[in-house]
């Protein structure tokens, strides 16, 4: 009995020893570890902190001016972990770009655990432009497709400026953001208009101005709508172009016309928006004299793009 205490007594420390051994050199060469890669908080956005690879102006609609478009999200990786975006305009790929996780957030951790950090995805714009519509961008870890995020890109605005307002409509039907210091336009000019807003600029002899309507389009594909300005008379020139609001399909026009108040006539130029609803088509437009259009175009830009239908 003796002899075997003192063989277990032996044998039970290089067992221990062995075992530590064996781990050590399992850990050091990296064949266990402990945690699972995975991404969240995807988000898109116009500018990023470069110091901590935070969005510092979140958003899903982006103009053809945007340079470049950001995927951020939060991701728990190993060093080595490759992460990737891959973005798609429709079924059609359109870019990558991604990396190790370690490059992608200069992690110092991460070889047997995962550590956690904020990775930035970019898309840059192509030579060409940006082509309006709807995008979408898979991110991927570790080979695996993780989560996935939808935006829109709409041509010729830019984005809502500083020194805009936001109207919601009472119904909650819409939203949308108008310059400060344009007053809301009176009920009995409206002409049963859903909202509108005049600029204070008495300078010419109509002041820029806008009006949310429902129009009587039966739909906002860009077929239905020329056919229906074709059979009207209008000129090529006049016709609509595709335009996103968001998510939502929609059109835009340019055309010039003559309003007349009493015996005055003033030649105008106008930008008419419509976007579809899920039970109407809603229309905005957006008027100025046509010899100082080109001046509040970026302004009108900037209210067009901010239109949000929320039915």
């Amino acid at each position: 009995m003796e002899g075997d205490r003192k063989i277990i007594a032996v044998i039970v420390p290089v067992i221990v020893v062995a075992v530590l051994v064996t781990l050590g050199v399992v850990l050091l060469a990296g064949v266990v570890r402990f945690g699972s890669p995975r991404i969240s908080n995807v988000t898109m956005a116009s500018k990023v902190d470069a110091d901590t690879g935070k969005p510092t102006k979140k958003t899903s609609s982006f103009t053809d001016r945007q340079d470049p478009i950001y995927c951020c999200a939060y991701a728990r990786a190993f060093e080595d972990t490759v992460l990737e975006s891959r973005w798609y305009r429709g079924a059609r790929l359109v870019g990558k770009s991604g990396g190790k996780f370690k490059d992608l957030t200069g992690a110092s951790t991460g070889k047997f655990m995962t550590a956690g950090g904020n990775v930035v995805f970019y898309l840059k714009r192509p030579g060409e432009g940006w082509e309006p519509g709807s995008y979408r961008v898979e991110l991927f870890i570790a080979g695996k497709q993780a989560r996935g995020v939808g935006f829109t890109v709409a041509k010729g605005g830019t984005e809502p400026s500083a020194g805009m307002l936001e109207y919601a409509d009472p119904a909650g039907r819409f939203s949308i953001r108008y310059p400060e210091g344009w007053r809301k336009a009176d009920t009995a000019t409206l002409e049963g208009a859903l909202a509108g807003f005049i600029s204070e600029d008495e300078s010419g002899d109509y002041p820029p101005r806008f009006a949310v309507v429902l129009t009587d389009f039966q739909s906002a594909s860009i077929d239905y709508l020329n056919g229906v300005l074709t059979a009207e008379g209008k000129p090529a020139s006049e016709m609509f172009s595709p335009y996103s609001f968001g998510d939502r399909q929609g059109a835009r026009r340019t055309y010039t016309w003559e309003y007349k108040s009493g015996d005055k006539s003033v030649r105008l130029k106008s930008v008419q928006a419509v976007v579809q609803g899920s039970k109407h088509v809603y229309g905005l437009n957006c008027h100025s004299e046509a010899s100082r259009f080109d001046t509040n175009l970026p302004v009108f830009d900037s209210i067009i793009n901010s239109f949000r239908v929320n039915e």
